[in-house]
């Protein structure tokens, strides 16, 4: 097998950065993020290799990688908010426990000054009991 000349080459490696910016985009049109990227990085792997990281033939493709990158993150942020507001709505809020804390310190603190005035009440009533047995 002959090798391509120099000139040919270029044209070769330009085609296939061509294909893979092609399988790109098609990627973007039916919301394939992670498919996208990977082809707009092999493009410009390529033709970074032939016109330097930034040459201005790269500009186009670095657009697209970037609009890739950015759609890709939006989706995951979006599940991400979703996860975190669907498991806000199946746990209690943290202002309801504290009400809830509070309301319950609040019942605890009633019961026991039930018991001591009923204490007071039941003393009070031996006391007078006493009283009354040795005052006949």
């Amino acid at each position: 097998m002959q090798a391509a000349p120099e000139g040919q080459t270029a044209v070769l490696e330009e085609k296939s950065a061509e294909h893979y910016i092609n399988k790109g985009k098609e990627g973007l049109n039916v919301k394939d993020y992670d498919r996208a990227q990977n082809n707009f990085a092999k493009a410009l792997e390529m033709l970074s290799a032939q016109y330097g990281e930034t040459g201005n033939e790269l500009t186009d493709v670095y657009y697209l990688y970037g609009l890739s990158l950015f759609e890709a993150i939006k989706i995951q942020s979006d599940l991400l908010v979703s996860q975190i507001v669907e498991k806000k709505l199946k746990e209690p809020s943290a202002r309801s426990l504290a009400s809830e804390e509070k309301l319950s310190k609040e019942q605890l603190d009633e019961s026991h000054d039930q018991e001591l005035e009923e204490r007071k009440e039941e003393e009070k009533e031996d006391k007078e009991d006493g009283e009354g047995e040795g005052g006949e």
